[in-house]
């Protein structure tokens, strides 16, 4: 599931100073969708590690480099949302990730909504395999998240307070979707919050993520428009 915190938490660990100092590679590789030829991923980690676009696809080419940059190296690798759960490719693609480097102690951090993936990994005769599964958060959190960025500080006015229940059905535990309706309550006037959270991100059919990112689009489309008017004046 969306919205969890899974990349928020990864970036966490990322950026740790004790992360920082262990390791002497840091790999972030962001997949985000569903890739069907392993030689897409291996292509993100080069690109990570060079900083720059690589040409061509040839597998054997791009794992040789990979190998040459993390020769005798630590490394600390994330792939952050990965969508694929085709055993083979799993399989194949982690037993050459093992087969890179001979230094012992390198870590792959894997995000994903998919529980196969996590089943898949699990079965991986090469890995050392840990397994943490977000939940989701308490109302109180997700209070705290949403009163953070809506920046009203410990004393909620009142017309926030009456809509509570509500505000906390939608977001639904998810740490995404109390930040994004903090966000979007931070622009607009203390007036104007019942009519948007009525009939915008209250009364909508679909879940908590989706109607509100559904709400902050129209919210850009009005704003581009509006600009453009400005430009154009």
């Amino acid at each position: 599931m969306g919205g969890l915190g899974k990349t928020t938490l990864a970036k966490a660990v990322y950026k740790n100073e004790q992360i920082v100092g262990h390791f002497d590679k840091k790999i972030w590789v962001c997949v985000a969708e569903k890739v069907d030829r392993i030689e897409e991923v291996f292509k993100m980690i080069l690109e990570s590690l060079i900083g720059g676009k690589v040409e061509g696809d040839r597998r054997e080419v791009i794992v040789q480099k990979i190998q040459d940059e993390l020769k005798e190296k630590r490394y600390f690798l994330v792939l952050d949302d990965l969508w694929n759960d085709q055993e083979v490719l799993l399989n194949d693609f982690f037993s050459t990730l093992a087969g890179l480097n001979a230094k012992k102690g390198s870590w792959c951090l894997v995000t994903t909504r998919l529980q196969e993936v996590a089943t898949i990994l699990s079965r991986h005769p090469q890995i050392n395999f840990t397994r943490h599964e977000l939940g989701r958060l308490c109302d109180d959190d997700c209070w705290s998240i949403m009163k953070k960025w809506a920046a009203v500080g410990e004393e909620v006015p009142k017309e926030l307070e009456d809509m509570r229940e509500q505000v906390l059905r939608r977001c639904d535990g998810l740490p995404l979707a109390a930040k994004l309706i903090g966000g979007l309550l931070s622009k607009k006037r203390k007036e104007e919050w019942l009519s948007i959270l009525e009939e915008g991100l209250l009364n909508g059919d679909q879940g908590g993520i989706e109607q509100i990112l559904k709400v902050l689009g129209l919210e850009l489309c009005q704003n581009l428009f509006a600009n453009f008017l400005v430009c154009k004046h």
